[in-house]
């Protein structure tokens, strides 16, 4: 008996070992893998949409709250102007006057610094005749005073 079954146990072992393994076996394992993946991505895309209806949720209350905030400061504009007309009427009780005009300010024209002026020429513009002397006769000192002489009488003549 003893040898029957040890028999028995040697040719099942040798059968299996002998046996090659399913190519289906592999593909089933591999199909198992993509759907383990594709499980694990919508709960991902789940949480995602579960998020962004929070989200959507948030901005509605914050639309709300935007609207309401305009609603009181309109509110609060017509009050002050209520509140000033009952203030002007109060003070015409109290006075027997009538309001006067709020005073206003009126700008003054603007103080224009006093020029230096070099030969009765502002001295910018006395600089700038005598640049131009020295380039076009950078040699000819004589040539370049002459030239500054008819300018500035030039400059005089038409700002009097």
């Amino acid at each position: 008996m003893r040898t029957v079954v040890m028999g028995v146990m040697v040719a099942s072992l040798v059968a299996g070992c002998g046996k090659k393994p399913d190519a289906r076996d592999a593909k089933i394992v591999k199909l198992e893998s993509r759907v383990a993946e594709l499980e694990r991505k919508i709960d991902i895309v789940d949480s995602v949409s579960a998020g962004l209806a929070g989200l959507q949720a948030d901005s509605v209350k914050q639309g709300e709250i935007m609207q309401a905030a305009i609603k009181l400061i309109e509110e609060n504009q017509e009050s002050e102007k209520v509140v000033k007309a009952q203030i002007e009427i109060l003070a015409n009780s109290l006075t027997n006057q009538k309001p006067r005009a709020a005073v206003q300010y009126v700008p003054q024209p603007a103080v224009r610094p006093v020029q230096q002026l070099k030969s009765g020429v502002p001295v910018v513009i006395y600089n700038q005749i005598a640049a131009d002397a020295a380039r076009r006769y950078p040699t000819d000192f004589e040539m370049q005073n002459y030239i500054i002489k008819g300018q500035v009488e030039a400059y005089r003549k038409l700002h009097p």
